[in-house]
């Protein structure tokens, strides 16, 4: 990620963080935990290294795997137009 961009998805991975984070609790105390993050909330990202490496390891590996996707299903595609057969989804 260039910088820019690390701004702007800052929001977007905190939040999608915190939504599968959410997902795993019961709702009083999911709506507990939400009302303890409202109150607590800073203008400023104060989280630490090691979170925003993992964070930025873990968008980038998920990125990583759907480009392999898309490339797999073009050849798949591709071969498929050419009458010939791959592998593609058979475990290769």
């Amino acid at each position: 990620m260039t910088s820019g961009r690390e701004g702007r998805d800052r929001p977007h991975a905190g939040a999608r963080v915190g939504q599968a984070h959410a997902h795993q609790m019961q709702i009083p105390l999911r709506a507990k935990w939400r009302g303890d993050l409202n109150r607590n909330r800073s203008a400023k990202l104060d989280a630490p290294n090691w979170l925003w490496s993992s964070i930025v390891e873990l968008v980038g590996s998920r990125e990583a795997a759907y480009l392999e996707h898309c490339r797999k299903y073009v050849t798949d595609s591709d071969l498929i137009a050419e009458g010939r057969s791959s592998n593609v989804g058979a475990g290769e």
